[in-house]
C-alpha cells in the first residue's frame, strides 16, 4: 500500500534482507523441497544432526557410548555455527535495515534477544 517509487531503495533493501533471512532458515532447517510425493534430501540439515543424536541416545538401554557422544558433538557443532551466523546477522545487518525502515516512519520491529 506504499508508494513504490518513493520507497524503491527500501524495497530493494527489504528484498536483500529477506533473502538473507531465507538463507539462515535454510541453514537451520534445510531448503524447502517442492517435489511431490515421499521424498528425502541427500544433504543433512542442522536439525537432522540433532534428530540423529536424539534418536541414538533415546534408543539406548545403557550409558551413551562413543558413537552417541560423537553424534551429540556433531549436532552441537552444526547448531553453534548456525546460531553464530544468526546472531552475527542481527548484530551487523539488521540494525542498519531497522534504522532504514524506522526512518520512513515504519516500525513493525520487536527487540531481538541473542540466541543462546
Amino acid at each position: 500500500d506504499i508508494d513504490k517509487e518513493k520507497f524503491a531503495d527500501l524495497i530493494k533493501e527489504t528484498d536483500s534482507i529477506t533473502k538473507e533471512l531465507d538463507r539462515l532458515m535454510d541453514a537451520m532447517l534445510g531448503k524447502e523441497d517442492k517435489r511431490q510425493g515421499i521424498t528425502s534430501t541427500k544433504d543433512p540439515t542442522t536439525i537432522s544432526y540433532l534428530d540423529k543424536a536424539k534418536s541414538y541416545a533415546s534408543a539406548l538401554m545403557q550409558a551413551p557410548g562413543t558413537t552417541e557422544e560423537q553424534l551429540v558433538r556433531n549436532a552441537f557443532d552444526k547448531v553453534d555455527k548456525v546460531v553464530a551466523d544468526i546472531n552475527a546477522f542481527y548484530a551487523d545487518a539488521w540494525p542498519d535495515y531497522q534504522k532504514s525502515v524506522e526512518s520512513q516512519n515504519l516500525s513493525p520491529f520487536k527487540t531481538y534477544e541473542e540466541l543462546k
